[in-house]
């Protein structure tokens, strides 16, 4: 007896699958581009972290997801 085991693949991406996907990317570029100064580590870390916050205000009040 075998088993075959199928996951759904998405025809296309949607806006909501982007935006969790920016947020690392975009975490990381930010991060990188702001820690080439050799200060400490929080402008950086603050930079990010507010970049982000733009995606989230974007993904849940200006564009929220609907149903259907």
């Amino acid at each position: 007896m075998s088993v075959e085991l199928r996951a759904a693949v998405p025809d296309a991406l949607d806006r909501a699958d982007l935006l969790l996907l920016a947020f690392p990317l975009l975490f990381a570029g930010v991060y990188a581009a702001l820690a080439v100064n050799p200060s400490d580590g929080i402008p950086p870390v603050m930079g990010a972290s507010v970049a982000c916050c733009l995606l989230i205000v974007d993904g849940v009040f200006l564009n929220p997801p609907v149903d259907g």
